[in-house]
């Protein structure tokens, strides 16, 4: 795999993987980022875990994506996700918040993809 490329953003005290992209003015903290991950422009990754992706979308494959209103893999534009474990190959759109403000310690919701077992959300 290539090297990581983290253009014009910050990362503290993670892991990152070989084979990412970190776009411009994104945050990574204490955070481990599996192979292949894309993290788009203005994402704040926290406290995470991400499993990275299988393959690689061109950004032709990702801009096809988004013009017929489907999402590319990886974290979209402006979204900030929070203590949480994301699994291979998600698709996450632009400005989502995966936050758990409500501090929920167990729930699951099979249907919309989602789990937190000990305050934890697993996508």
């Amino acid at each position: 795999l290539p090297p990581s490329k983290i253009i014009n953003s910050a990362a503290s005290q993670s892991v990152i993987a070989d084979g990412c992209l970190i776009k411009e003015a994104a945050n990574v903290e204490h955070s481990v980022v599996g192979l292949r991950s894309v993290i788009n422009e203005n994402v704040t990754v926290k406290d995470c875990l991400l499993m990275g992706a299988d393959y690689y979308e061109t950004e032709a494959e990702a801009a096809k994506l988004l013009a017929e209103g489907d999402v590319p893999i990886g974290i979209g534009e402006g979204s900030v996700v929070q203590n949480c474990i994301i699994d291979k190959n998600a698709r996450i759109g632009k400005n989502v918040q995966i936050i758990n403000k409500e501090n929920v310690q167990e729930a699951e919701n099979e249907a919309a993809g989602y789990w937190i077992k000990s305050g934890i959300i697993t996508i």
